[in-house]
């Protein structure tokens, strides 16, 4: 089978600040080159997405998925929304526009804003293993964030701390949308209310008891490592640019301000060795 790429232009009637695009291989990959619905799918591995009131059915098992993320606001609110690609066979081309997309949303915790997004992973497409198509698979998918946390201060006024977060999305629940298309070749992504289930909170704790986590919801508890502490005066404004590599599992952050500043990230280190060595840092 062949994937033919057609174009489609993209609507949002909300506007965003920051956007990120990955390309991820579908489930429809291991399921028809295995003749099961479930094997060789491992987590973390070939889009499956969890979709509301769905729990099977076709708009899960695409061979290729367009995903992406953007935010929203202030910062303060990070959308998923994952666009299913097309098939076709070597005799006939695929003249298929997507006919729905699928929304969900991280909202992050109060004071903190999204100033960078980049996905963390394999596109599926460019992996050296020989044998993709078979249904080998796809590692360590995720979404990184720079994010930033005010603190109001008595002496300095509010200051900022700056950390890299790593998120993986893949138990997300998303609601499924149909496009509703005028023109053919546009896909306008609403902004309709997501339903509850469908918006996740992102915490950097565990609830503490049951009724917290009763007020909580539906949370992810993301990998943090710290950038910048304690940022004031002109440095609020500086500008950072992320950089991540899932087959290294490392980040990069470039922060552009009284000098430049790079931060390297070991993002699957083990938990107990991050108070040891968070980061290498060179300042130019």
């Amino acid at each position: 089978l062949h994937t033919y790429i057609l174009m489609t232009d993209l609507r949002f009637e909300v506007k965003h600040s920051q956007l990120a695009i990955h390309t991820r291989r579908g489930a429809w990959s291991s399921k028809h080159n295995h003749g099961g619905i479930d094997e060789g799918i491992t987590p973390n591995t070939f889009f499956k997405p969890h979709i509301l009131n769905m729990n099977d059915g076709m708009d899960r098992y695409r061979r290729n998925w367009m995903i992406l993320a953007r935010s929203l606001g202030r910062g303060e609110i990070v959308e998923v929304v994952a666009i299913p690609g097309c098939d076709a066979s070597e005799n006939h081309k695929c003249e298929y526009f997507p006919d729905y997309y699928l929304r969900s949303s991280l909202n992050l915790p109060d004071h903190y804003e999204v100033t960078n997004i980049a996905f963390y992973g394999d596109d599926g497409n460019s992996s050296p293993h020989p044998h993709l198509d078979t249904g080998t698979p796809v590692r360590r998918q995720a979404l990184g964030l720079t994010v930033r946390h005010a603190q109001p201060t008595s002496e300095e006024g509010t200051v900022f701390d700056e950390e890299l977060w790593i998120v993986h999305y893949d138990s997300v629940l998303f609601q499924r949308f149909e496009s509703n298309n005028t023109v053919k070749s546009e896909l306008a992504v609403t902004d309709c209310p997501l339903s509850a289930g469908c918006c996740a909170s992102l915490r950097i704790t565990h609830p503490v008891d049951e009724r917290d986590e009763m007020e909580t919801g539906i949370f992810f508890q993301p990998k943090r490592r710290v950038i910048s502490t304690r940022i004031t005066g002109d440095e609020r404004n500086r500008a950072s640019q992320l950089q991540l590599c899932a087959s290294r599992g490392t980040g990069g952050v470039v922060t552009f301000g009284a000098s430049t500043v790079l931060d390297i990230f070991d993002l699957e280190e083990d938990e107990e060795s991050d108070e040891e060595s968070e980061s290498e840092s060179f300042d130019d």
